[in-house]
């Protein structure tokens, strides 16, 4: 089966025994509390807050029956920890070629992560931090305007005194798009290999037009006006990630 087909399993409220070995004292008896395209969140009984676990990586986990199991990526012989879920024992599972079938589809999501530099409202201070935005957090894909509201409403939330969150009072002062690989970004990077330096620049033999590069394929994606090269990047950036 596939991870895919395996996720389509759980439900909220189901019943999911977690054995950590890294942590022991983690393990025990929890409640899914959100299936997400990043992970899975569960609660364990009297907790206020859930627990998220980001899904295994490609070739970091191993199906047995109702059990995933998160396979060490230092060793793959060993096990750090094991999720087996109370799944309903009438529920019908579906065939393999389906699954892997489902498994080609898009994701579900888009999860990026920029490099961000702001400064807070009346204040000459700049910093430059990353922050990563889930586009299930949208409802207008590709909205920079929406897009640029989640992050200043997450670094109101992370970085103002409590009672003064308010992401009015934050300034954004430039935004990159790093990357957006799954199943979460900067892990396991398709373009590590040139430091996730994908799309670039380069001067054109046509005077007054540049070359808007793919280095990864070492591939052209258009010749565009100088006046109008550095928008075409950032909205090719934007809708592929990788600065």
């Amino acid at each position: 089966m596939s991870l895919s087909a395996f996720r389509r399993r759980i439900k909220v409220g189901q019943r999911v025994t977690v054995v950590n070995n890294l942590h022991p004292r983690l393990s025990g008896e929890r409640t899914v509390h959100a299936v997400q395209t990043r992970g899975i969140k569960t609660t364990a009984e009297g907790a206020t807050d859930p627990w998220f676990a980001r899904w295994p990586s490609k070739g970091e986990w191993r199906i047995e029956g109702d059990t995933l199991h998160y396979v060490s990526p230092k060793d793959p012989d060993k096990i750090d920890f094991s999720y087996t879920f109370a799944f309903d024992a009438e529920e019908q599972v579906e065939p393999e070629a389906t699954a892997d079938a489902d498994s080609e589809r898009e994701p579900e999501s888009i999860v990026t992560s920029y490099r961000v530099t702001w400064a807070q409202k009346g204040s000459d201070k700049s910093r430059t931090e990353e922050c990563v935005v889930d586009s299930n957090d949208m409802t207008r894909f590709g909205d920079l305007e929406q897009r640029n509201g989640l992050l200043r409403r997450m670094l109101a939330i992370r970085r103002l005194p409590i009672g003064q969150a308010v992401p009015d009072d934050i300034v954004l002062q430039d935004v990159i798009p790093i990357c957006n690989c799954g199943p979460y970004p900067g892990e396991d990077c398709a373009f590590a290999e040139h430091r996730g330096q994908r799309f670039s620049l380069r001067t054109s033999s046509d005077a007054g037009f540049e070359i808007i590069h793919d280095q990864h394929d070492d591939t052209t994606l258009g010749v565009v006006h100088n006046t109008l090269s550095v928008d075409f990047l950032t909205l090719v950036r934007e809708k592929y990630g990788h600065q």
